[in-house]
């Protein structure tokens, strides 16, 4: 018995210097990889190694760039107002100083109060109203029996835009001629009839814009 004791012991330890060996020996490999590893930079490093850092430089980036928040959209532009079709409507625009009267000039048988005459109209309008009918129906009986011939020019106020005053002017002119004629002058008689918008203002006051809108009846510059 005590043999086998003895044998037993003896073979528990060779077994344990032939299994310090062994590791020893994994250990010695597991550090001769390593060393490998660090001067080869194609072999993967373990998690937790330093990275060579040429090779974090030069590598491709799996991560794919973010796209830049969207831009706030930009406000778009207001789309410019039609022109209104008679041109006082709006905000005063900027206008020449105010034109001189009228030179009166007088045919030899036209009588000195008869001309020039001046007719006046409403906001916004080509509409002959009452005053402005009898007045032209006075300056008919006036001018009946001679040879006197008319110029008429259309006058706007100073607000809006300028082809719509120019568009108006020029209909308040018309509306004067066409009243002329239907009355019985004949249309021989006008010489010239046509419409200067706000050029030729009787005052830039805004408070005073009713003696703008208006026509003037003058002596022909022909005559």
């Amino acid at each position: 018995r005590r043999s086998a004791a003895a044998a037993a012991a003896v073979l528990v330890l060779l077994l344990a210097a032939w299994g310090i060996a062994q590791v020893d020996s994994v250990r010695d490999t597991i550090a001769g990889l390593l060393s490998e590893s660090d001067a080869d930079p194609r072999i993967e490093q373990p998690a937790g190694h330093a990275v060579d850092a040429e090779r974090l430089d030069t590598a491709p980036s799996e991560v794919e760039p973010s796209e830049p928040p969207p831009s706030e959209a930009e406000p778009a532009e207001p789309e410019p107002s039609a022109e209104p079709e008679d041109g006082e409507d709006g905000e005063f625009a900027e206008t020449p100083e105010a034109a001189p009267a009228p030179e009166v000039r007088h045919d030899s048988d036209v009588p000195p109060a008869a001309l020039p005459v001046t007719v006046y109209f409403t906001p916004e309008s080509a509409e002959l109203r009452s005053p402005a009918r009898e007045r032209l129906d006075e300056l008919l009986g006036a001018i009946a029996e001679t040879d006197a011939i008319l110029d008429l020019v259309g006058h706007t106020a100073i607000a809006g835009t300028e082809a719509g005053r120019r568009h108006l002017s020029v209909r308040r002119a018309q509306v004067v001629r066409d009243y002329l004629v239907q009355e019985g002058l004949d249309d021989s008689r006008i010489g010239a009839w046509r419409g200067v918008g706000a050029e030729e203002p009787a005052t830039t006051d805004p408070e005073e814009q009713d003696r703008n809108r208006r026509v003037e009846l003058r002596l022909s510059e022909s005559e």
